[in-house]
């Protein structure tokens, strides 16, 4: 009767300790994605508002502001959190800064009638930038794109 207790206590022990790692390499997996995913967040809020501020651009003044490919945050690598730079070559033409550091590098190229914004980071941390596009022409997206090497 000894044995069947220890069997079972030992059965016991693996089951917990089974439930013990898939708990941390549940929670390890879902904080990777939650960052990733904060990480794209950000990505799509600045470029929203890069966007707007085109669109804000050719409202007051007829045009486009002329194309500026100068990364911004113009300091660091992508990925790691730099300071917006509202003075860089091009950028003080909009009327536009994202709250706090940002871990993407944008940059812009416009023509008569629509830009290009592109922006490159690193999604998922891993050592291997991301990059992201969107083309607008004639006030509307005509293309984008997400290349993850790695992923």
């Amino acid at each position: 009767m000894k044995r069947y207790v220890r069997g079972l206590a030992l059965v016991e022990a693996l089951l917990g300790l089974l439930l013990l790692t898939t708990s941390v390499a549940f929670l390890v997996t879902a904080g990777s994605l939650l960052a990733s995913h904060q990480r794209r967040t950000e990505r799509d809020r600045t470029m929203v508002g890069i966007r707007g501020a085109l669109e804000e651009h050719l409202q007051k003044r007829g045009n486009y502001p002329e194309s500026f490919g100068a990364p911004n945050p113009s300091v660091g690598s992508p990925g790691v959190p730099g300071p917006w730079d509202t003075n860089g070559a091009g950028w003080r033409q909009l009327n536009y800064a994202p709250e706090g550091e940002v871990e993407f590098r944008y940059q812009v190229w416009t023509w008569t009638d629509g830009y290009l914004i592109s922006a490159t980071g690193d999604d998922d941390r891993n050592g291997i930038p991301s990059y992201y596009w969107e083309v607008w022409s004639g006030g509307k997206r005509v293309y984008a794109g997400d290349l993850r090497p790695g992923a």
